[in-house]
């Protein structure tokens, strides 16, 4: 398990530097609250891996992402760790209002958190009206965002979720083919998102590459060779949801590779074959949800 790595600097210093201070706590309040909550801010570093808050512990601090990707993970009696969503830059960790974690946050990827005492925070929201409709309003953008990610996966089998996600983030206007995506989670990691087995989801993507809708480049590298195909093979009919995930800045865990990073072992896209319909419609085995 990875240690997480506290770094130290002045409040000030922190503020200014921040690149999602307009969306973290310390733009909620104003005057001396907003002084009072700078004052009382910590800057930590987390390695991949490390474990955040820790699941029915004491909550004694909230914190905002700042960089990386932070996975809320349910643990259950057997000892299984389940993914339940994704944070990105700009999102809460924590309640300031709750006793104790009802979840386990852990770094998805190496990330950076900047930290406020629940006490603190959580008096100087019940003082200011403005605050508490700030944080309520950020609580709910996460809520609405799980539950688009929950109607990504609803009534897809194991490859028809696999290639949803991986066209869900794929630029609407992007021209240049093919488009690349660099995967961010570990394949753990995703096959717990997107509820199925390592094995499943491993099977998944090599299923996509035979039908010739993508190309495993690296094992976090995949370049998208037919966007069309692989919008018939995740059952996407309209790209409301594509938009609106671009448009919130959601990030669901991959991202685009810009064309001068790409590796020389990619080779040019070859013919694939043609899908049917009765092709794109067999049934395939999802799993349990991996543990």
């Amino acid at each position: 398990m990875s240690i997480a790595h506290f770094a130290r600097e002045t409040s000030q210093s922190r503020c200014n530097t921040c690149q999602v201070r307009h969306l973290g706590f310390c733009s909620w309040f104003e005057g001396e609250d907003a002084k009072g909550i700078v004052t009382r801010t910590s800057q930590t570093r987390f390695e991949a891996g490390s474990t955040i808050l820790m699941q029915d512990e004491p909550a004694s601090r909230a914190g905002i992402i700042m960089s990386g990707l932070v996975k809320i993970v349910l643990n259950d009696e057997d000892g299984g760790e389940h993914v339940i969503q994704l944070l990105h830059a700009g999102e809460l960790v924590g309640d300031p209002f709750a006793e104790e974690s009802s979840f386990s946050w852990q770094a998805a990827t190496d990330v950076e958190l900047c930290w406020v005492p629940t006490s603190v925070l959580a008096s100087a929201i019940r003082r200011c009206p403005a605050a508490l409709h700030c944080q309520l309003d950020a609580t709910m953008r996460q809520v609405q965002e799980q539950r688009f990610a929950q109607v990504a996966l609803r009534g897809r089998n194991a490859m028809q979720r696999v290639a949803h996600w991986l066209f869900l983030q794929v630029p609407t206007d992007a021209t240049e083919a093919p488009v690349r995506l660099r995967i961010l989670l570990t394949r753990r990691d995703l096959a717990s998102l997107l509820e199925m087995t390592i094995e499943t989801l491993c099977r998944s993507l090599h299923q996509l590459e035979h039908k010739g809708a993508i190309r495993l480049a690296t094992p976090d590298l995949i370049e998208l060779r037919d966007r069309g195909r692989l919008k018939l093979l995740g059952r996407t009919s309209e790209d409301r949801l594509q938009e609106t995930l671009l448009q919130e800045g959601w990030e669901w865990g991959a991202k685009p590779v810009s064309g001068s990073a790409r590796p020389a072992l990619l080779r040019p896209p070859v013919s694939s074959p043609q899908v049917t319909e009765a092709e794109e419609l067999t049934p395939i085995s999802a799993g349990r949800r991996a543990s």
